[in-house]
């Protein structure tokens, strides 16, 4: 157990003790109120002030019940949106985003994309395919397993009536209240993971692929992805040494020089 939550499990214990203190002690509520107090102190001592703050924070949306919860989350989720200047439509009765988003560098395509609040779950859901053939309905089923027997989040869904395909996520909203930075992490998570799927069922409605092959196709797409990118990072932190190397080199340059600038140029010689 870390310090920050030791500190957490100690403000709720001092808070419950207060509580039954002051119902079966009888003791007066500024009685308690120095009590936590004290105990808040105590705890800014244990964790450091700098982690107090959101300590106390967390302690605080802990306390919100599920409807003040939501609409955190749903404040945040418009903030992300206008904070990034992405164009959207914002349904605030109802708690949903609807936004169009890119999946490639030259703008074409793009996916339709909803954030919904609702059961105290924050959803995301893309849809994948508008209107697949219906002789491909069954590949598509097929494909869609496939997708779900892979994915560790969220879930490929089809829908035969309007032959639309769409891949949807999911996360309580009493998450981000504890851990900074989840709503972009699961925003980014589903666009990311979305155009996956988007390329894949691309194949399978454009090139009439089998779906065993498109997956095949679409892990060493991941993987050529995933070691891409290890190679960047080691070409980047190369990078950084050498230029971590080079103004150290520069830097005891300039202080050899600032020791011969400081030394007389005469010699004197003791007899």
């Amino acid at each position: 157990m870390n310090k920050i939550t030791a500190a957490f499990s100690l403000i709720f214990t001092i808070a419950a003790i207060c509580f039954f203190i002051n119902i079966y002690v009888g003791i007066t509520l500024l009685m308690c109120i120095l009590i936590a107090v004290s105990a808040l102190l105590i705890v800014a001592l244990f964790v450091g002030i700098t982690k107090l703050i959101p300590l106390l924070k967390r302690t605080y949306r802990l306390s919100l019940n599920p409807t003040k919860r939501d609409n955190f989350v749903w404040n945040y989720l418009k903030k992300f949106h206008y904070e990034h200047n992405i164009k959207c439509g914002v349904y605030e009765s109802d708690k949903y985003i609807d936004v169009v988003l890119c999946i490639t560098e030259d703008d074409e395509p793009a996916l339709q994309f909803r954030y919904s609040i609702f059961d105290s779950y924050l959803h995301s859901k893309a849809l994948i395919i508008t209107n697949f053939p219906t002789e491909l309905t069954t590949d598509v089923f097929i494909l869609s397993q496939h997708f779900n027997n892979l994915l560790q989040r969220g879930c490929v869904s089809v829908d035969v009536e309007n032959h639309q395909v769409t891949y949807s996520d999911f996360m309580e909203t009493i998450i981000p209240l504890l851990y900074t930075g989840e709503i972009d992490r699961h925003i980014i998570s589903h666009y990311n993971t979305s155009k996956d799927v988007f390329w894949a069922f691309q194949k399978l409605v454009e090139e009439n692929e089998a779906p065993a092959i498109i997956i095949a196709d679409l892990l060493k797409k991941i993987e050529d992805e995933r070691e891409k990118a290890e190679i960047l990072k080691e070409i980047e932190e190369n990078d950084l040494s050498k230029e971590a190397e080079e103004e150290k080199r520069q830097s005891a340059e300039r202080l050899q020089r600032f020791i011969q600038s400081q030394q007389s140029p005469d010699t004197l010689t003791l007899t």
